[in-house]
């Protein structure tokens, strides 16, 4: 199953997708199901290493089964066959905050900041878009080791 049609499933079935450096985690979206919900439902899909995933469904909610049944079939899907983008990112050097997290080029509109990892806004960017980040940071961007 390629990355796609994950994401397809994942949409039909109101669960998010949401990327990391390690792991394609997949979870209910409990907004939709209401405060009787109180934890949401989690499939997490080692990125680069087939036919592992890790299971926390906590609530009998609708559309489990099909969703289960979506990551198992991506989860057995090679990883170089997923069909995925090769993604960058932009690590600031010599730059952490005061807990000691990296700090990455950021982006929010036309706006470029300095931020920890965060995927509420926009830090990595496909190998055609990286002409557009400034000059100047474009000597720093390392590929992302995930599919944020």
């Amino acid at each position: 199953m390629e990355y796609k049609e994950l994401l397809t499933v994942a949409k039909m079935c109101n669960y998010a997708v949401i990327k990391d450096d390690k792991f394609i985690t997949v979870q209910s979206n409990e907004e939709e199901w209401g405060s009787d919900y109180n934890s949401v439902n989690t499939i997490r899909i080692l990125e680069q290493i087939p036919n592992t995933l890790f299971v926390d469904i906590t609530r009998s909610i609708p559309n489990n089964l099909p969703m289960l049944t979506a990551c198992i079939a991506f989860a057995e899907t090679p990883p170089d066959e997923r069909g995925m983008e090769t993604r960058y990112i932009v690590p600031l050097p010599r730059l952490q905050t005061t807990d000691g997290e990296q700090q990455y080029l950021t982006q929010k509109g036309k706006s470029w900041f300095a931020c920890r990892r965060t995927f509420d806004l926009r830090q990595t960017w496909k190998e055609e878009h990286l002409q557009y980040i400034p000059e100047e940071y474009r000597k720093y961007a390392v590929k992302l080791i995930e599919i944020k």
